[in-house]
């Protein structure tokens, strides 16, 4: 740094403009890659996804890290599971309807109530099924709330969960009845409560 400015005649107090500017850089940098650490976590909001992909304000995508992904003979399997969950469904008739997805508010101590109706081919309900209904992020199965609703009668079945965070879940509802299982999943988005 002498050899760039020279000798200076008279001391001061001032820091040099160099030193400025490795500061400032460091400063950039450090928020910068803050910036990618909470991204890679949380994800962007949905505003934010809406100015750089498609369709971001319709439906809910994933913008945060999903985990690693398989790159070998098998990594097609988990999009040909998820195709055979459709087929299954399609192939049963079933029909599923959820009520209370739509307005999921996050909170420790906030409680959401969930409706899940099930008709068969004919309309009729399905009775004395077993449903069991759990959320977790993409790319972690571990489940963050989970419960088995309870029998309301006539094909309706209700439980009330607690999510913790806002963003986007994944909502997978687990349904075993007339001797068949089935899975669906769900993208869910919950938002901060106020």
């Amino acid at each position: 740094m002498t050899l760039l400015t020279g000798a200076k005649k008279e001391p001061s107090n001032r820091m040099h403009w160099i030193p400025k500017i490795f500061i400032g850089f460091f400063m950039v940098l450090f928020v910068v890659d803050g910036s990618f650490v909470s991204i890679s976590s949380k994800g962007v909001s949905t505003q934010v996804a809406s100015w750089f992909l498609p369709k971001a304000n319709i439906k809910p995508v994933y913008t945060a890290f999903s985990g690693v992904t398989r790159h070998d003979e098998h990594a097609g399997a988990p999009e040909a599971e998820q195709l055979k969950k459709l087929n299954s469904l399609q192939t049963l008739g079933w029909k599923i309807e959820i009520d209370g997805v739509n307005n999921l508010i996050a909170g420790e101590k906030l409680t959401n109530a969930i409706v899940v109706n099930l008709h068969d081919k004919q309309n009729q309900p399905i009775l004395n099924a077993d449903v069991q209904v759990r959320f977790f992020r993409a790319g972690n199965v571990a489940a963050v709330a989970e419960s088995r609703l309870d029998d309301g009668g006539l094909g309706q079945y209700n439980g009330q969960f607690t999510i913790p965070h806002s963003g986007t879940w994944i909502m997978r509802t687990e349904i075993e009845a007339e001797g068949k299982r089935l899975e669906v999943d769900r993208d869910v988005l919950a938002k901060k409560a106020g």
